[in-house]
């Protein structure tokens, strides 16, 4: 069965924003974990207060989930496909000043749905007299749906590379690309390995430190990195992305190659050109 993956903190704490109270209303709890057979269903309640002192119309609202390419998670209408499985109760709802009311929801997961996590908010959102929404009278909670079967737990290196194949610098500009072609959420970290030549670790670098990753979303990472004083000898070195994620730790790497050749090292090869120029200038004049 799917193992119950609990809707990571950071997130909720990038969403705090999201969800808080709205000037007119509150909302709680502010968060549903629901797990789902295929065909079956679930009902979630929210209460809604008005914590204004003039009557309000609230109607219900869902929003699905997509997380962006820089890890940043959004919701939207039309964001997910799982926002047609949940329908409420009430088409629109009368709220009197410091009364609080529910909202029921009701969950179905479809039969055939693949399984996996689904992410969502539900709430209400204020319409005015004249039938539009109220800017500042959306509130928010946020409901993670898990369809029950089996989890996988798959990341993928689409990219990765480091923009120069020749350098004389001791920053080298990496991009890294990543999709998660799983079905669940997983925590992930990469690193950046500098190798020698013959594969020695020389030194380690962080390229995404304990991160979030739902499902079917990609991430984008680019960052200069810095080796310093360790690459003193000009050649070619390796440098290896690893990629740590899951519950069930898995390691994926790929590996791009950069030939490094210092400025005294360009400076001397100068000199040596010159000399050797040199000294067939004089040989050839001798023998003139």
């Amino acid at each position: 069965m799917l193992k119950r993956f609990t809707f990571f903190s950071c997130v909720l704490t990038g969403l705090i924003f999201f969800v808080a109270s709205a000037h007119a209303v509150t909302i709680s709890p502010l968060r549903f974990l629901v797990t789902l057979d295929p065909g079956s269903l679930q009902t979630v309640t929210v209460n809604i207060k008005n914590t204004d002192n003039q009557n309000i119309t609230v109607r219900p609202v869902v929003l699905g989930a997509q997380q962006d390419s820089s890890g940043q998670t959004k919701f939207s209408v039309g964001a997910s496909s799982a926002e047609k499985w949940v329908e409420s109760d009430v088409v629109k709802l009368a709220v009197a000043p410091g009364v609080s009311k529910d909202i029921t929801f009701t969950i179905t997961a479809p039969i055939g749905t693949t399984p996996g996590s689904y992410y969502l908010a539900i709430g209400g959102e204020q319409v005015s007299g004249g039938g539009q929404i109220g800017l500042a009278g959306r509130v928010l909670a946020i409901l993670t749906v898990q369809v029950s079967g089996t989890a996988q737990e798959k990341v993928s290196i689409t990219k990765w590379n480091l923009e120069k194949y020749f350098t004389t610098k001791k920053i080298w500009p990496a991009h890294l690309e990543l999709k998660n072609d799983g079905n669940v959420e997983v925590p992930a970290e990469a690193k950046a390995i500098l190798r020698d030549w013959r594969g020695n670790e020389l030194k380690t670098f962080s390229l995404l430190d304990q991160a979030q990753f739902l499902s079917a979303s990609t991430r984008f990472v680019d960052q200069d990195i810095a080796v310093g004083k360790t690459p003193f000898w000009p050649g070619i070195y390796q440098m290896q992305a690893q990629i740590n994620y899951g519950l069930t730790s898995q390691t994926i790497t790929a590996i791009d190659y950069l030939f490094y050749l210092p400025t005294w090292s360009v400076v001397a090869l100068i000199i040596i050109i010159l000399c050797i120029i040199g000294a067939f200038t004089s040989r050839y004049k001798f023998e003139m």
